[in-house]
This record gives C-alpha cells, sequence and structure tokens, in this order.
C-alpha cells in the first residue's frame, strides 16, 4: 500500500522559503569566520582635510611602523576585511559619506564616532564629504580603492618608509 501525497504548489514555495532562510542565517553566523581580518583606521579632519592613520603592517596603534597620511591621498584597504574608522576633528565640523554603501558620519572636535563597513572585493569606491564642510569641501572628497592583500601591504610598506 502507497500514500500518495496531494504536492500542491504552495509545498514548494514553503520549502524554496526555509532554505532561503537557512541560506541567511548561516551567513550572518558564520560571516565572522569569512572576515577573519579587521582593520581600524584613524580618521581626523583638520584646515580641510583629511588625516588617515594606519596601524602599519603589525596592525598595532603606537608601534613604530604606523603611517600617517597628512596629503591629499586616496584610502587604500585590503579586500574580505572588517574595516573600522574611527573619526574625530581638530578644528570643526566634517561629514563623511560613502554613497555606494549609503553610510555617512560626521567628525566632530574632541569626539569620536565609528564607521563600520566589510571590505567584500576589489572595487573602487567615494569618499565624499558633507555639506556641512563648508564651501571647501570638495578638497575633502577622495576615492577608497580596495585591493588584493598584497598590493595593500606593498603601498602601506612604501608609506612607511
Amino acid at each position: 500500500m502507497t500514500i500518495k501525497i496531494n504536492s500542491s504548489g504552495w509545498s514548494k514555495w514553503i520549502f524554496l522559503f526555509i532554505l532561503i532562510e537557512i541560506c541567511i542565517l548561516s551567513f550572518l553566523l558564520f560571516k565572522d569566520f569569512i572576515f577573519k581580518k579587521s582593520l581600524q583606521i584613524q580618521f581626523a579632519g583638520e584646515n580641510s582635510n583629511w588625516i588617515f592613520k594606519y596601524p602599519g603592517l603589525d596592525n598595532q596603534f603606537g608601534s613604530e611602523d604606523d603611517v600617517i597620511i597628512y596629503k591629499v591621498e586616496d584610502l587604500h584597504l585590503p579586500e574580505k576585511t572588517k574595516v573600522s574608522m574611527v573619526l574625530t576633528s581638530y578644528d570643526k565640523l566634517y561629514c563623511l559619506k560613502i554613497p555606494e554603501l549609503e553610510q555617512t558620519e560626521v567628525a566632530v572636535p574632541n569626539m569620536e564616532f565609528k564607521l563600520s563597513f566589510d571590505t567584500r572585493k576589489r572595487k573602487q569606491l567615494s569618499l565624499i564629504a558633507g555639506d556641512m564642510c563648508g564651501p571647501d569641501q570638495s578638497s575633502l572628497n577622495r576615492a577608497i580603492i580596495i585591493e588584493d592583500e598584497e598590493k595593500y601591504e606593498k603601498w602601506l610598506r612604501t608609506k612607511s618608509e
């Protein structure tokens, strides 16, 4: 004796929904294993310019290989990394936007604000100053270059020399 189950269309949709939910939950639980590396960069606004401070190849601030960039230059980041930007200002209010990631944050004197995101793959993003930065805000615009680990380390070495 065999039992036939009437497989109507809705049961297939329920199965598909459950499968999608399992995939989403798996990603949320295991994304820390995908992005094993983390990088913190200190950002400061001063005299209508950004100052970037990288921790160097040892990934520790306060050591001899810290890299501080004062001049107009793009921000370089390694791919597949959790990035945390710590923003502050030394003179006035600044606003930082990364439109491709729909992220915005402010830099305020004597206060720190964080902006975090994951660099999944190699690409170029925009780092744009907001309107509150004043009439010379375009001088604050930069590119964020997400590159493979080897190129990033090479770039960091050239800056620390």
